[in-house]
């Protein structure tokens, strides 16, 4: 039986926005959650900026670089559009992933960058996270503002999910998901993922239909919003 891994990308945003050969909804069924990703808004250590109320009064001064892998990707859409609800806009530069943004924060060359980060640069002191971009604040950095916080209800998915294909037997997709969910509570993963500073957040396989259901609809409606969907 084919198991396959479902990136955020390629089932919450590119099928709002290009044909793609699947249906995020109706081809896959989700077996597991087993983790997901720290995705925030990052400042070089000694930046000025200590929260996203700082940036967005600064962005009303002046016009700030914000750093991210293309616009099309969540982090993007994301902070173009509190920009605009706050009145301003950024000078959008795009990378080709997280790690070129980081550097080109760090060199100078940002004001801020978003996504995900390396945890071994904050703790080096060389970059800060202000804003965690999700609805809960994250465990690893509970002093740090999530959207819900600062007052902004956009869905940033970037969870790990184990899916397999729409025809896989209902005993198999049992098997599957006892099998994955064994392995994602075993202590030994789970001290593994916090070591890296990932998330061990975990869905069944309802709990994860239901919220990629509810998610995929979410995501298609702020795409619209920002004037990427038609």
């Amino acid at each position: 039986y084919t198991v396959g891994y479902l990136p955020t990308s390629g089932i919450f945003v590119l099928p709002h926005l290009e044909k793609v050969p699947y249906d995020t909804l109706k081809d896959f069924k989700p077996i597991i959650q087993y983790g997901a990703m720290n995705f925030g808004v990052i400042v070089q250590a000694d930046s000025p900026y200590k929260t996203w109320k700082d940036l967005a009064e600064a962005g009303k001064k002046t016009k700030l670089r914000y750093g991210h892998s293309g616009p099309r990707t969540l982090q993007a859409v994301v902070l173009n559009l509190m920009a605009k609800q706050e009145g301003f806009s950024f000078i959008n530069i795009p990378y080709k992933g997280s790690p070129e943004s980081q550097t080109a924060l760090i060199g100078g060359h940002l004001d801020l960058a978003g996504g995900d980060f390396s945890y071994s640069l904050v703790e080096a002191g060389k970059i800060r996270p202000i804003l965690m971009l999700a609805d809960v604040r994250s465990p690893m950095y509970p002093n740090i503002q999530c959207l819900k916080d600062a007052g902004y209800d956009y869905p940033v998915p970037v969870p790990f999910i184990v899916a397999a294909p729409k025809d896989t037997p209902a005993p198999i997709m049992k098997a599957l998901e006892d099998a994955f969910t064994k392995a994602a509570k075993d202590p030994e993963y789970v001290k593994g993922v916090a070591d890296i500073k990932l998330l061990t957040t975990y869905r069944s396989s309802a709990e994860l239909a239901s919220y990629i259901s509810a998610t995929y609809q979410k995501v298609g409606e702020m795409l619209k919003q920002s004037g990427l969907k038609k």
